[in-house]
């Protein structure tokens, strides 16, 4: 599978083995598209997009915006089961021509191909978006961070040939340079600081995901999401 597979829209045709409920005078089937490295998705009754990065056969999000409607009863059941699985980095498996599954977080959809919707090429992503850059790491594992009680944010940065990773317990640095959708590091050194039992949590994926050479989609806004490792 590559990211070339995915591009187009795909109409929901199951939520966990039940048929799509749908909502409005002119109900939009339940759907997910994707688009370059981004993705959008409708539950029935809200709408969410984000970041999305597919290594293998798992596609590790970081979700968006998402509209604010009220939904009650299984349209709500929906959008919460979408919104859990687009953070469990689920799993996609192709079945049938233009049918796939996600599973992750305890749920599954069955998806099927709009046919009559355009489809379009995964976009490649430039070294520009990286050298020179320094981001803010918002969340782990599908897991937001949030900034209460450190006194360093994690961060990551880049010049044209180097990069650091940091977090309360660990720094992590090499060189790196892109290939297509893959960050190829190297020269990866790790250094570890004394902290609190349970806080390593950060420096563990830190280290996990650049040691595997991640995969790197980027978003409209600066965001970045890497992937690897199952990380």
């Amino acid at each position: 599978m590559n990211s070339d597979t995915l591009q187009g829209r795909w109409i929901i045709t199951a939520f966990d083995g039940r048929p799509p409920q749908k909502t409005g005078n002119e109900p939009r089937s339940p759907s997910i598209s994707f688009l370059g490295t981004t993705y959008s998705a409708n539950s029935g009754c809200n709408a969410l997009s984000g970041v999305g990065a597919l290594r293998g056969t798992r596609f590790y999000t970081m979700p968006g915006p998402q509209t604010e409607i009220g939904c009650k009863g299984e349209l709500l059941k929906q959008e919460a089961l979408l919104e859990a699985l687009s953070r469990a980095a689920p799993e996609i498996v192709m079945n049938d021509p233009g049918e796939m599954m996600m599973t992750g977080g305890g749920h599954e959809i069955r998806l099927k191909r709009d046919a009559g919707a355009a489809n379009a090429a995964a976009t490649s992503v430039s070294a520009l978006i990286l050298a020179g850059k320094r981001f803010e790491i918002q969340s782990v594992d599908g897991t937001y961070l949030g900034s209460a009680g450190s006194r360093v944010r994690p961060s990551l940065s880049f010049t044209p040939t180097d990069w650091r990773a940091r977090s309360v317990c660990t720094t992590v640095t090499g060189t790196w340079k892109l290939q297509e959708a893959t960050l190829l590091t190297s020269n990866v050194a790790v250094a570890n600081r004394s902290c609190e039992v349970g806080a390593e949590t950060i420096g563990q994926a830190l280290r996990e995901v650049f040691g595997s050479n991640p995969t790197l989609a980027t978003g409209p806004n600066g965001e970045i999401v890497l992937a690897g490792e199952g990380r």
